[in-house]
């Protein structure tokens, strides 16, 4: 028998322990070149086990095949054609019980090359073939140094992706040595490739030339990890303009490339892209990452110097686009558009955003250059926003300046004038800190999570709809209050939902009208945190991530609430569980999220071998009444993290049955009082409610009192010992215990105090007649 409990040990430790979702913690190497064949180890807890699919939020590289090498890493065959753009390419790894968190992988031009150690000493640096990406590491205090063969005149261009790669937070620095040992430039950050660098310079003379390569502060580890690319390819700064019309061909100019002033012509997508990837690229080669350009579909106007003065204004219409350059120092660049009494306009600026190293300032001025309005940094982003509303008809100019009045050729910008459109923003609330929420859904079973919303020029109540969900997933989202902020989604798969993923897709419409709401989804993936946990460096998605996984040993759901909870009262959710036979494991329970005025407790669990436990919830005085959805959160090891949540309940927050007003009586030791209190009834119960007074002092005491919906007024008979506790005791308040369909509908009513003085010591006349 003990051999057969063994047995059946070991195989239930078998079958949960692939439960949770896997980790992705590494690829190895990180890049591939295009027009390749590229073998990628995918890293990290339990991304061995059963995997079946990569999920590219970018499309572009092919799965050739994909095979275990262990219970923590697998092995991918990736084909890389070459119509890829270089860049980088998110994607997570599928398996039976989950999906992986997000990672990048980099696609090159140029032949992929290992680092080999030692290579810490200028006087024997590594030698490399000029025209090749080195894949690397720096650790503490480790210096890298790489040399090539050049020939006079000849472009050395140099990009090192360490920050982009989002492994850690590593500020890279380059410097480029010429045959004689000189230094002939170096690079820290650079706004295009954030804090990664970029050079590039003409070889002023044949030889050997040495690129070195460092942390900035002489920091690093393991995952200091770089690529850097060394060729003659073509590295622009900047490219302007910084966007254009949808649909239209664009001539780019390049800008701070070595080889000189050049230009291409690019076909812009035929719809809107706020991140339009552009890659440079010649009879050189191709840049080793984008520029992202701005594609708009209305009017776009490019300034016409000169535009420094508000009376010498570049025309342009609005709703439209304006983009310049302010080369100079002291520079303000002016553009000129009309605008009816009342109507309301967006104006945004963007430069960061577009890889331009200014800091802009954006302002709003009417026709004779009177200021109306201004901005510098938005939700504490350095480009400018102005909402503004126009007082009157006529002509309006929009002026743009770097804050520190700094002037440059890569000071490029780009300012978009919107009309509202009614828009909701999107983002699901992350239930850990700094991790992005993923909907991987167990068949049979749930997974869910709270969209936190933005409105933009719409309100009122709203509805969502979701598409592109894989076979045999459905999502309930109800309605979104008029006047919150925040709404829970449960997602469900079927027994037979086939194991997939997608990329979900949201929409939304008001459900006053039915009218169309622009549904702007957002999901931040953290990668690198900086100091204060900055963001630094993040992937984001635009879309839902939703897979369907292997069934989890455990289910969970809410008793249906009877009875309402009311506003200064409490009550206790029940929560029932449901687990697979051999599953004994504990489940932490909480709220996904708290309707206003409600507060719950989050470190309640199921117990081993239990099948239910209580939450309680509490609602103050100000809780928003009315009918709530709720949904809540289970979480169990097996084999890791495994989360599921119950299918939605409804919560009734009401206003309290009754009111009460309680007095405010003195006594002394060792005399009883009277403690009467009025009683308001507003909402009619059946039978006999309970009464208790509660936080009288020590030393007093007093028995409940039964009352009915016609009950007024009630009476306690406090009992107060000789020694009780002398004072002004505060806080007194009457618990209330109505029941309704068998649940206690439970109020904390009223605020009264009691006086308990000392008795004064006799009289001394007293004691001297007797």
């Amino acid at each position: 028998m003990r051999w057969l409990f063994l047995v059946a040990a070991v195989l239930l430790a078998n079958s949960v322990a692939s439960a949770a979702a896997p980790q992705l913690s590494q690829l190895v190497p990180q890049g591939a070149q295009r027009g390749t064949e590229a073998e990628i180890s995918l890293r990290g807890p339990r991304l061995g086990i059963d995997p079946l699919e990569i999920l590219w939020h970018t499309p572009g590289i092919e799965v050739k095949s994909l095979e275990r090498v262990d219970d923590n890493q697998t092995k991918a065959i990736l084909v890389v054609p070459e119509t890829t753009k270089p860049g980088r390419y998110p994607l997570r790894l599928r398996t039976k019980t989950g999906i992986s968190n997000v990672m990048t992988l980099h696609v090159g031009a140029l032949p992929e090359i290992e680092e080999v150690e030692p290579n810490s000493d200028p006087n024997a640096p590594q030698e490399i073939e000029f025209g090749s990406v080195t894949n690397g590491v720096v650790k503490r205090e480790d210096i890298d140094y790489f040399s090539f063969e050049v020939t006079a005149g000849e472009v050395i261009a140099v990009e090192v992706d360490g920050l982009r790669l989002g492994r850690t937070f590593f500020d890279p620095v380059i410097t480029l040595y010429g045959p004689d040992g000189e230094q002939l430039a170096k690079c820290d950050d650079w706004p295009l490739v954030k804090q990664d660098a970029c050079l590039s310079i003409v070889a002023p003379a044949d030889g050997k030339y040495m690129v070195e390569l460092r942390e900035s502060a002489y920091r690093g580890d393991d995952n200091c990890t770089y690529r850097l690319h060394i060729g003659n390819f073509p590295r622009p700064l900047a490219v302007y303009p910084p966007g254009g019309r949808a649909g239209e061909t664009v001539a780019i100019e390049w800008l701070g490339d070595a080889a000189g002033e050049a230009s291409q012509e690019v076909k812009l997508p035929d719809v809107a892209d706020n991140a339009f990837a552009y890659v440079p690229h010649d009879e050189r080669g191709w840049a080793p990452s984008p520029h992202l350009l701005r594609v708009v579909d209305m009017p776009v106007t490019g300034e016409t110097e000169p535009n420094n003065k508000p009376q010498e204004a570049t025309v342009g219409e609005a709703p439209g686009a304006f983009y310049g350059r302010l080369t100079e120092p002291g520079e303000r660049d002016h553009f000129r558009f009309s605008a009816k009494k009342g109507q309301v306009l967006h104006l945004r600026a963007h430069s960061r955003r577009i890889g331009s190293p200014g800091d802009l300032v954006l302002r709003v001025l009417d026709a004779e250059g009177k200021n109306l309005a201004g901005n510098d940094d938005d939700r504490g982003y350095p480009d400018p926003y102005i909402r503004f509303q126009a007082p009157e008809d006529g002509d309006y100019i929009a002026q743009v300046e770097e804050r520190l009045r700094r002037g440059d050729e890569a000071n490029i910008y780009w300012l978009e004038v919107k009309s509202p459109v009614p828009t909701v923003d999107l983002v699901i609330d992350e239930q850990q800190r700094y991790v992005a929420k993923l909907l991987d859904v167990p068949r049979g079973n749930r997974n869910g999570g709270v969209f936190r919303v933005g409105r933009q020029d719409t309100g009122g109540a709203m509805a969502f709809d979701w598409s592109k969900l894989p076979p045999g997933v459905s999502v309930e989202t109800p309605e979104l209050r008029g006047d919150f902020d925040r709404v829970p989604f449960v997602v469900s798969a079927a027994e037979d939902a086939p194991l997939g993923q997608s990329l979900a897709v949201l929409s939304a419409h008001r459900t006053e009208d039915d009218a169309p709401v622009v549904a702007n989804f957002e999901q931040v993936n953290w990668m690198i945190r900086g100091q204060n946990n900055v963001d630094m460096w993040n992937f984001t998605g635009t879309r839902p991530v939703v897979a369907v996984t292997e069934k989890a040993p455990f289910s969970i759901r809410i008793e249906q609430p009877k009875c309402p909870l009311v506003q200064r009262g409490n009550k206790d959710l029940k929560i029932v569980a449901e687990r697979a036979e051999g599953f004994e494991g504990a489940i932490l329970v909480r709220m996904l999220y708290n309707p206003p005025g409600v507060s719950s407790n989050n470190s309640r669990r199921v117990n081993q071998k239990e099948n239910e436990c209580l939450i309680p919830i509490t609602a103050n005085q100000n809780a928003r009444t009315g009918e709530w959805p709720i949904v809540v959160r289970g979480e169990a090891e097996v084999g890791g993290k495994l989360v599921t949540v119950t299918p939605l309940a409804t919560l009734t927050v009401a206003a309290p049955y009754l009111a009460m007003e309680l007095p405010r009586p003195n006594t002394e030791q060792g005399n009883d009082v009277s403690y009467p209190i009025t009683i308001e009834q507003s909402t009619p119960f059946e039978g006999e409610a309970k009464v208790e007074l509660i936080n009288l002092p020590p030393g007093v005491s007093t028995e409940p009192i039964m009352i009915t919906k016609d009950t007024t007024e009630i009476t306690f008979e406090l009992s107060v010992a000789d020694d009780a506790r002398p004072g002004q005791h505060k806080g007194q308040f009457c618990r209330v215990t109505v029941m309704e369909n068998g649940e206690p509908v439970t109020h904390s009513v009223g605020y009264g105090e009691l006086r308990v003085d000392k008795p004064l010591p006799p009289s001394t006349d007293a004691t001297a007649s007797r």
